[in-house]
């Protein structure tokens, strides 16, 4: 019996350690190594019960949504945990926004009833409160969206996580009442507590989408000199965020050239996961700050890496001009 139990212990920290792995190259779009480490551990544990639920995050994450509900559905159809019904609704969800209109209200409320089955098995989980939360803000009531949801579930989840129950309220806010009520809402947050980075984080990016450059770069700004220690933390999220908007914001305006620059450079050299089309935006808005600059053979070198990457079709379209 100890020998049977100590090979079920081995074969599943091998199991997890195989899923943290596919998670890891997910995040970096690495769509080749995730779909090579899927197959693997089919291919050593064949009754593994997670494959098809992979499969079908790795297709969604592809954008081939057709393929995602495929495999979603054969995941569905075996015995399915919270986990599973809770992608179910995202996949179903990005359906919707895809198909035709006499399809999208059946794809809304077969997305509604997975969050709503995934938050029942599970209704302390963050992910899934935030799933369903998202449904009932963006989804209209034909399609199953619940307002009168939304505020039960955005206090539940400000117990459980503040950080993400401002950035949805702040969202709905937005959503509902407009951008300048949503400001009113972010500053009264950072006057109560104007050293969270997070809540900075929040209102930079509510200024970068209002056109309110000279503020967007200021909270950017005062988010990087006061870089995290702790390089696994939300905050250090948002100060390595911070560095390619502010950035983005020096290659727009033509301003803030030389710490734009610094930033740019810094987040390309940072020992972190990004995704291709991460580098590759960051290389091509770093050669427009070197060509502001006058510099043409640094802004040469990192079009070059930018374009060696294979990108989107919008930079892909841009690079092509240059």
């Amino acid at each position: 019996m100890k020998v049977v139990l100590l090979f079920v212990f081995i074969s599943n920290t091998l199991m997890a350690a195989t899923e943290s792995e596919i998670d890891t190259a997910l995040k970096s779009n690495d769509f080749r190594v995730a779909k090579m480490l899927v197959k693997n551990i089919s291919q050593t544990s064949p009754d593994y019960g997670l494959k098809d639920y992979y499969r079908a995050l790795i297709a969604l994450n592809e954008g081939k949504y057709d393929k995602a509900e495929d495999y979603i559905e054969k995941a569905l159809d075996k015995k399915p945990d919270a986990k599973v019904y809770n992608l179910a609704g995202s996949v179903y969800g990005v359906q919707a926004r895809e198909a035709n209109i006499f399809s999208k209200l059946g794809y809304a409320k077969k997305s509604k009833k997975n969050f709503l089955k995934a938050y029942n098995a599970d209704p302390n989980h963050k992910d899934y409160i935030i799933s369903l939360l998202q449904f009932n803000i963006q989804a209209p009531s034909i399609a199953g969206g619940d307002s009168d949801q939304i505020e039960p579930l955005l206090e539940q989840l400000e117990k459980i996580d503040i950080k993400s129950a401002t950035q949805l309220r702040l969202q709905y806010i937005a959503d509902e009442e407009g951008e300048e009520q949503a400001l009113t809402f972010i500053n009264n947050k950072v006057a109560d507590n104007p050293k969270a980075l997070y809540l900075l984080y929040y209102r930079a990016f509510l200024y970068e989408n209002a056109k309110k450059h000279e503020l967007a770069y200021k909270d950017f700004h005062q988010i990087i000199i006061n870089q995290p220690d702790d390089m696994k933390s939300e905050d250090f999220r948002n100060w390595n965020n911070s560095l390619y908007r502010l950035g983005r914001l020096a290659s727009i305006e033509g301003k803030w050239l030389q710490e734009g620059q610094q930033s740019f450079v810094t987040y390309l050299q940072l020992d972190h996961d990004l995704s291709i089309d991460s580098k590759a935006w960051a290389n091509y808005r770093l050669g427009l700050i070197y060509q502001q600059m006058n510099n043409n053979v640094a802004a040469k070198k990192v079009f070059t890496i930018a374009k060696s990457m294979k990108t989107d079709k919008e930079l892909t379209k841009r690079l092509k001009k240059i």
